[in-house]
């Protein structure tokens, strides 16, 4: 099992799902790709590649390497190489300068740009059929430290009458035709490219332009046609080139159709030097597969991701080509889909760091017969979270998943348990009988350090006929005892047999610490002056240090208890990580109320309670406070009459119904609990003591606060008490003589289900 995600550096196991074979079209595509943790450093020499079918005219297709999954070529840019030397086709009744001149002749196609007109060479007609050879001075074209993506060789040539030209390179005297039976052309460029040399079948080397200053040649073929017209003015080569990023490179040839479809491949794997490779120990290296001739199309199988078909350039996580040359100009983000590929030393021996799953199986959860996925932990963490890839079959008992360790089998952490009912809320995979399981430990796992351990599914199913769990393993496809996530040590069980060859299709992710630092305390909020002379409303201040998880950042979550911590319920969640105060204005008085805070990963990562900061409110008089945690703008105090009336709603729903016969109705009432209506008298001002304003306006906080735009407002009293209600004022009432005002205040409760945001 993987001690790296590429979906998350928190997460052990595999991040992918169902097993396709994937058809991959370039030039302008995606292609497939995989980034492998490296932990060892190894002379590396070979690559086996799963092939799935393969396109009907074959091809090369090569596997590069990169440091990791984002370096991308850059600084694309052309040098050119003029002639500098003849090898061969000089001399009379040749190829000859213009003056029918005999001796050297590449100097009159040295241009490069406009064509001088009055320089070039031409075939001697009444001979022809002669092939002129000639020499580039690319051993003077800075390539130090550059890829070589093309080479293309150009030409501005007269072709006319019955002639007819063909032009390429001459590679350690063999011909390897660039353009052929160019015919009709007058004082036109004609050019020819390859992306590969094609002598050696790879991808260009430095020394492979060089050679062409050296024992490497162009040639000019003008057939034997008498009485044709050929010249040629200018000659020249172009060689693309990009910083070279690649570590190494190697090629599978197709092109005679001799590799095995559906099966392991072996390619070899040097550096662009043509050295032997030495991977590094560290870091991630991003493995991709492409055609070298960039046309055609092959298809591989490899694992996706949580989308569940087949690769689509819109999930942007696979390398993109260039459509002319072919290089990566894109590495996507860092969820690369999964190429089947692992490396092996020059001993030879496969690597622990590989990816070599090439197929899918079920292994059955039965009742007395687990599956089991082993993982080994680099470092001390919390763990909780999983996801997974079942299918039920008719089961009736609950898939059961825990974390155990593996010297003593002891349980770490608490149970994540799926349900049959419970599958409706999961993510099922389109058109199959597969769900995406995500959950988490009723308890964390505290994992320690160098330590192995092992996710185990078990059932509580009968495990009788078709009444058992199936959990999705990936599997080599029979490439040997190869290294998986993990390496040879970390051994999955399946169906009974536990090989190094398995790995289960899960993920166990870390669970984010608390909050550190925690507090809670008592402030106050200046309001206006009650009859009371009450001017300020306590409330809870909550503060705590703000964590650091950047782009994995979803929310904290804020939790109050009214009893001691046995009830807790969350009022408040906050999605900026860098806030790290809340305050509550609607805890009761008179109790101690308990308050807790946790963070939620982007992940679905759910992380531990802080520690708890606990805070008591208390008032004296007569004293009523409507306030909201929604809008606290709106916050007041108010005297009211002691006496309450309380209005039982679903009385108002009675209804009756005569019964044919008798003289009795039969009456029907709601057995649930409709609320209840607060009905409050409260005192707003007494002879100047409270609220300034006169006449009806001296009503209008009161009915601000009624109308206002708020979900609820809560109604609290010195006594505890507290309701989530919504206000209405049908009334007040002036006392003559003086300035006494009261009114009536109608509270109906609302159910108390919400959490403020931010």
């Amino acid at each position: 099992m993987s001690d790296w995600n590429p979906n998350s550096t928190q997460t052990k196991g595999m991040e992918w799902g169902v097993l396709l074979s994937g058809a991959y079209t370039v030039p302008g595509q995606f292609v497939p790709a995989i980034a492998l943790r490296q932990t060892v450093s190894e002379a590396t020499g070979f690559a086996r590649v799963a092939l799935g079918t393969r396109g009907a005219t074959g091809g090369l297709y090569v596997v590069e390497a990169y440091d990791n999954e984002t370096a991308v070529p850059a600084n694309v840019t052309t040098l050119q190489a003029q002639p500098n030397e003849d090898v061969s086709g000089m001399g009379t009744g040749l190829w000859v300068e213009e003056s029918h001149a005999t001796g050297t002749i590449y100097t009159q196609i040295d241009e490069v740009g406009a064509a001088n007109l009055a320089d070039y060479i031409q075939l001697d007609v009444p001979l022809g059929g002669v092939i002129y050879n000639g020499r580039l001075n690319t051993g003077g074209l800075t390539l130090t430290g550059k890829r070589i993506l093309a080479v293309r060789l150009n030409a501005v040539v007269v072709v006319a009458g019955a002639a007819a030209l063909e032009f390429g390179l001459n590679l350690s005297g063999s011909k390897y035709v660039g353009r052929t039976n160019i015919v009709n052309v007058v004082n036109q460029p004609v050019s020819a490219t390859w992306l590969y040399n094609p002598a050696t079948k790879l991808p260009w080397r430095i020394a492979d332009v060089q050679a062409l200053d050296t024992s490497d040649e162009y040639y000019l073929d003008g057939g034997a046609f008498p009485g044709a017209y050929l010249a040629v003015y200018q000659v020249w080569l172009d060689v693309v080139i990009c910083d070279e990023n690649r570590l190494a490179f190697g090629v599978l040839d197709d092109t005679l159709g001799a590799l095995t479809p559906n099966a392991w491949n072996t390619v070899t794997l040097t550096t662009p030097t043509a050295g032997t490779w030495t991977k590094d120990g560290a870091g991630y290296h991003l493995y991709l597969m492409r055609r070298l001739n960039s046309t055609g199309s092959f298809n591989v199988p490899f694992l996706e991701s949580w989308d569940h078909v087949a690769p689509n350039p819109a999930h942007n996580y696979n390398p993109v080509l260039d459509p002319t040359y072919g290089y990566a100009t894109a590495m996507g983000s860092a969820l690369p889909a999964v190429l089947p590929l692992f490396t092996r030393t020059t001993a030879p021996a496969d690597s622990v760091d590989g990816q070599p799953y090439a197929r899918t199986q079920l292994a059955t959860v039965r009742n007395g017969q687990p599956a089991e996925m082993e993982f080994s932990n680099a470092a001390a963490a919390n763990y909780g979270l999983l996801r997974f890839l079942v299918h039920p079959h008719s089961a009736t008992g609950s898939l059961l998943v825990t974390v155990k360790r593996r010297s003593d089998n002891v349980q770490i952490g608490g149970t994540l348990t799926v349900t049959p009912a419970s599958l409706s809320a999961q993510t099922r995979v389109p058109n199959t009988a597969y769900y995406w399981i995500q959950g988490q430990l009723s308890s964390v796992a505290g994992l320690a350090a160098a330590t192995q351990y092992y996710l185990q599914f078990t059932t509580s199913s009968s495990g009788t006929g078709e009444d058992y769990w199936s959990v999705v393993v990936a599997d080599t496809n029979g490439s040997g005892s190869v290294a998986g996530f993990g390496g040879t040590t970390d051994r999955a069980l399946s169906n009974g047999s536990e090989l190094d060859a398995y790995d289960i299709y899960a993920t166990l992710s870390t669970v984010p610490v608390a909050p550190a630092n925690f507090t809670a305390t008592l402030t106050t909020q200046t309001v206006a002056a009650s009859i009371c002379g009450i001017t300020t409303i306590q409330r809870a201040s909550l503060a705590w240090t703000a964590t650091a998880l950047g782009a994995g950042f979803t929310r904290y979550d804020i939790a109050r208890s009214l009893d001691g911590g046995t009830t807790w319920t969350t009022f408040r969640q906050i999605t900026t990580e860098a806030t790290a105060t809340a305050i509550d204005y609607e805890a009761p008085f008179g109790i101690a109320v308990q308050y807790r805070i946790r963070v939620v990963r982007s992940d679905g990562a759910v992380g531990d309670w802080s520690s708890v900061g606990t805070v008591t409110k208390n008032s004296t008089n007569c004293v009523l406070y409507l306030v909201s945690n929604y809008d606290p703008t709106y916050n007041m105090v108010l005297d009211y009459q002691p006496d309450v009336d309380y209005d039982f709603l679903e009385s108002a729903d009675r209804v009756t119904h005569p019964i044919y016969g008798q003289d009795d109705n039969l009456s029907f009432i709601p057995l649930e609990d409709r609320g209840t209506r607060a009905n409050w008298k409260i005192t707003v001002e007494f002879n100047g003591t409270g609220q300034t304003a006169q006449g009806k306006a001296a009503f209008t906080s009161l009915r601000n606060i009624a109308k206002a735009p708020l979900p609820y407002v809560r109604v609290l009293d010195l006594y505890g008490n507290t309701m989530a209600a919504t206000l209405a004022v049908p009334s007040g009432t002036q006392f003559m003589p003086g300035r006494v005002y009261s009114a009536e205040v109608n509270a109906t409760e609302v159910v108390d289900t919400f959490v403020v945001q931010n």
